[in-house]
């Protein structure tokens, strides 16, 4: 029962649509997917503690701020691009 349990989680988590959700959103998707069992929201949550990918990434948002430092250029649009192409022809 575990090996499906973590089977499904490991999909809808790590799958090809997956988006590495928090605990409470994995469980909701899972349900929103048809499945349900009593420990849903715990298994989900000790799946999201597990998952490597969510522990380096998740709580960039709560990193400490850092002060934006200006950069200036003699050129200012000297690092600025434009291609111009046309017309085409259909053929």
């Amino acid at each position: 029962e575990e090996d499906k349990v973590d089977y499904i989680l490991r999909e809808i988590h790590e799958g090809i649509n997956s988006q590495h959700l928090g605990g409470r959103s994995l469980a909701r998707k899972a349900l929103r997917a048809g499945y349900y069992w009593p420990t849903m929201q715990e298994h989900s949550k000790e799946h999201v503690k597990k998952c490597d990918k969510c522990q380096r990434h998740a709580n960039m948002h709560l990193a400490p701020p850092h002060e934006l430092k200006s950069m200036s250029s003699p050129w200012p649009f000297a690092w600025w691009g434009l291609d111009i192409l046309g017309p085409f022809t259909t053929g």
